[in-house]
């Protein structure tokens, strides 16, 4: 089991007398995601997800950082799109679960996600991406927000 493999690595990285520094510990949790993601393990990233945030290392940022690494990996499975809107909804910081849904052409609810958060920056570019990839409702709807929020458009 993958996670049984590098949880030992894992364990070995973490103690402090065999740390290295040109092998970060989130390198390994998000290659290990990546793998995961590949094999299209939920529950193994999960089960990663919760080592990590119970390790010393844990942070949002570590959190974010494999799952998105996961998410990344899942992107282009369109078959996957429940599970990879579960792993969405774990990230912990509103400009990544953006870019999440952005990644997996979900436009919509990147806006959604954006304008709830006041997000003006990630409002503009989802509309940019919208018009790029051919959704112009979803460009319309974004530039109705901006417009009624007096935001002026940017080109």
């Amino acid at each position: 089991m993958v996670v049984q493999r590098y949880g030992r690595m894992l364990h070995t990285a973490g103690s402090p007398s065999s740390r290295r520094t040109d092998c970060p510990l989130s390198n390994i949790f998000c290659e290990t995601s990546r793998g995961l993601a590949g094999a299209l393990r939920y529950s193994d990233i999960r089960v990663l997800l919760e080592c990590a945030n119970k390790s010393s290392f844990a942070s949002d940022s570590l959190n974010d950082e494999i799952l998105m690494a996961a998410i990344k990996v899942l992107a282009s499975h369109s078959k996957e799109t429940k599970q990879v809107e579960k792993l969405v909804n774990l990230l912990r910081n509103e400009r990544s679960k953006i870019k999440a849904l952005v990644q997996c052409g979900k436009l919509k609810n990147a806006y959604l996600t954006a304008i709830k958060s006041r997000l003006v920056d990630e409002v503009v570019n989802i509309s940019q991406i919208a018009e790029k990839a051919g959704q112009l409702p979803v460009r319309d709807i974004c530039e109705k927000w901006l417009q009624a929020n007096g935001i002026p458009r940017r080109t």
